[in-house]
């Protein structure tokens, strides 16, 4: 092989790589910016379902939810259909979704209810729950002892929806499966 040849096959090779390492970061990118979403999206959740101090409820949430897809990408667009006053998609007419959408960063969400202490340390607890949750570190327990389909609160009338309880533990809401 001529020392042009080798060069232009080198200049190729080292071209590819480039090509395909770019292709790479620019897919674990998207994977992390989905990942971060859906942090988000399971923090809210949390927060909305069952308040500031229920780990066991985001690891309820957290089951259902990875259930829901085999990608960040496709659980979080599970979770906009299933919640979507919560994740901001839809209108919400009262109750805690009025300000659990805006939940982001330290700041106090727009809506958050009048006379009510912000105490941001409570929501970055929450999303480091998350955060380790989605990222596959978290140590905890998870609180039910098989996959729920969905929850709701525990009187919250899914028995009679034809749904089956599965027997959360510690959890403010109950798991359910069909």
């Amino acid at each position: 092989m001529r020392e042009a040849d080798s060069a232009f096959l080198a200049c190729a090779v080292i071209a590819t790589a480039v090509a395909v390492a770019a292709g790479t970061c620019e897919q674990a990118r998207a994977q992390d910016r989905h990942d971060r979403e859906l942090a988000l999206a399971v923090a809210r959740l949390t927060v909305n379902e069952s308040g500031w101090h229920s780990p066991a409820d985001g690891a309820l949430i957290w089951q259902v939810v990875q259930g829901r897809g085999t990608s960040s990408r496709e659980r979080l667009a599970w979770l906009r259909r299933h919640s979507p006053r919560v994740m901001g998609a839809r209108p919400c007419a009262g109750g805690n979704c009025a300000w659990t959408a805006y939940l982001d960063g330290d700041r106090r969400p727009r809506g958050y209810p009048e006379g009510a202490a912000w105490v941001p340390a409570r929501w970055r607890a929450v999303r480091a729950q998350a955060e380790a949750l989605v990222g596959g570190t978290w140590e905890g327990a998870l609180p039910c002892p098989r996959a729920p389909m969905t929850w709701d609160a525990r009187a919250g009338g899914a028995e009679g929806r034809g749904w089956r309880p599965v027997g959360c533990i510690g959890t403010r809401n109950e798991g359910y499966t069909r």
